[in-house]
């Protein structure tokens, strides 16, 4: 009265313990590899947003019950349109690695950092002692992307515009942090870029 099922290869044969290992294993990396590429920026290998949010709502949990600050900082990089219409995408998307690369190993290389699309990345900055710490780092970054780098040939010298917002006083959820530092980022890039600028109260009152 017992049923047994046999797993058989592509041409009907029974499969040997050794192949469903090797089976069992594919799958697992198959699985491994689509979580992997759920949560990260396949260009540069960054996480991305949605990875953003949990690192950003994890952070917020841990910080409300230590009592400590934290800044999250959205920068963008300055004139990049001219780099992609000028010189074209393959070369902007090299820049962009190299960016993505000297935030890793420059001043945020202990932050969280990731890529939400085009030219724009977010990080979340843990241990910050208040706003003069965070405008420490903010030209941190500054000095780090103005090293000039050789892209194709061609020496660059980046700039960004790098909005910050502090946890608790501009947010206590990760959607009005992210809104809190992106509105920043678009005063120091009215300002004209180069530049870092802390969210106030009156920007969502402008931008609503």
């Amino acid at each position: 009265g017992q049923i047994c099922i046999i797993s058989t290869g592509s041409q009907g044969e029974p499969m040997s313990a050794l192949s469903r290992v090797a089976v069992a294993l594919a799958t697992k990396e198959r699985d491994e590899r689509l979580v992997y590429q759920a949560r990260h920026d396949l260009l540069t290998g960054l996480p991305n947003r949605l990875a953003a949010e949990e690192a950003l709502a994890a952070a917020i949990a841990e910080a409300s019950a230590s009592g400590e600050q934290f800044a999250a900082m959205f920068l963008d990089i300055d004139r990049f349109k001219a780099i992609n219409d000028g010189l074209g995408h393959l070369s902007g998307d090299r820049v962009l690695v190299s960016v993505a690369r000297t935030l890793r190993s420059g001043a945020l290389r202990n932050a969280f950092v990731a890529r939400f699309g085009g030219d724009e990345f977010f990080a979340v900055m843990r241990g910050i002692a208040g706003p003069s710490h965070a405008a420490q780092a903010a030209s941190r970054i500054a000095d780090a992307l103005a090293v000039p780098t050789l892209v194709d040939g061609i020496e660059f010298v980046i700039s960004a515009s790098i909005g910050i917002a502090l946890y608790p006083r501009d947010g206590q959820d990760a959607e009005s942090l992210m809104r809190s530092a992106d509105l920043a980022m678009y005063r120091a890039k009215a300002e004209g870029g180069a530049a870092f600028a802390f969210f106030e109260e009156h920007m969502d009152r402008e931008a609503l």
